[in-house]
């Protein structure tokens, strides 16, 4: 399943799951903005990412969050945001929000990476294979040897 969220928003999220397992921020949580900076339940200065109020409705339109804004008494200016974070931004943190999973390729195309091969049969084969690609229009060259 897809999510509609940017790259920035992503990353807030995966952020937040993060500090929430390792035990710095509680699934409930307020942020605060002192001065454009974000606090996040305890959590404030260098190692939180710059939240806009924005984001956090973001998140919470698609279901990662519920959340509820203060405003200010003296203006319409957000001042505070009570987030409770749900299962849903778990699974989609867990599962890189819904990117597919690519790990078959390297088994369907052995030869994609040659990483784990050892040298000599780097030095022996993989030039002639490059070769046979080019030249070859039928059969297989196999370490200098037709198969």
């Amino acid at each position: 399943m897809g999510y509609n969220l940017t790259n920035n928003q992503q990353d807030l999220l995966r952020w937040i799951v993060e500090q929430v397992r390792n035990g710095s921020l509680p699934e409930e949580f307020v942020v605060t903005w002192i001065v454009d900076a974000p606090k996040v339940g305890d959590l404030q200065g260098d190692g939180v990412p710059s939240i806009k109020p924005g984001m956090l409705d973001a998140l919470a339109a698609v279901g990662m969050l519920v959340c509820t804004p203060f405003r200010s008494p003296y203006s319409d200016a957000i001042t505070d945001t009570r987030c409770t974070l749900t299962g849903r931004a778990y699974d989609a943190v867990d599962t890189n929000f819904g990117a597919p999973d690519t790990s078959f390729v390297t088994h369907l195309t052995p030869l994609a990476d040659v990483t784990s091969l050892d040298n000599e049969i780097k030095t022996r084969c993989l030039p002639i294979l490059g070769q046979a690609v080019q030249t070859q229009s039928c059969g297989i060259l196999l370490c200098g040897q037709r198969a």
